[in-house]
């Protein structure tokens, strides 16, 4: 049987009922509300989002519209038609239009 130390809700639990009680329930009862927390995934970013990405050297701002996770990779798709797997962000895709104007000097001073 899942432990509360694997679910998602385990800290919330802990804090509303106590870990003791919490633990208690969960092995008297069994928990109808377990999530096991190896199956999800936390990303830097969300539908909705704003990111910026560079064209001919200028940051262009653009509004994430889907993320897809596949087997082997995780694809953020963007309004203005673009895509780029989820490890771009940092490196060619920013999450602030800063972060973008930052990355173009650099790559403006270093070439």
């Amino acid at each position: 049987m899942a432990t509360c130390k694997e679910c998602i809700h385990s800290e919330c639990c802990f804090m509303q009922y106590g870990k003791t009680e919490a633990l208690k329930w969960q092995s008297e009862h069994g928990c109808k509300n377990f999530k096991d927390r190896s199956r999800f995934v936390e990303l830097p970013c969300k539908v909705g989002d704003t990111v910026y990405w560079d064209i001919l050297g200028k940051p262009v701002e653009d509004e994430i519209t889907n993320i897809t996770i596949y087997d082997n990779c995780t694809r953020v798709f963007l309004k203005k038609g673009i895509s780029f797997d989820i490890e771009d962000i940092g490196r060619m895709i920013f999450l602030s239009r800063e972060q973008a104007e930052r990355a173009l000097k650099e790559r403006e001073s270093g070439a």
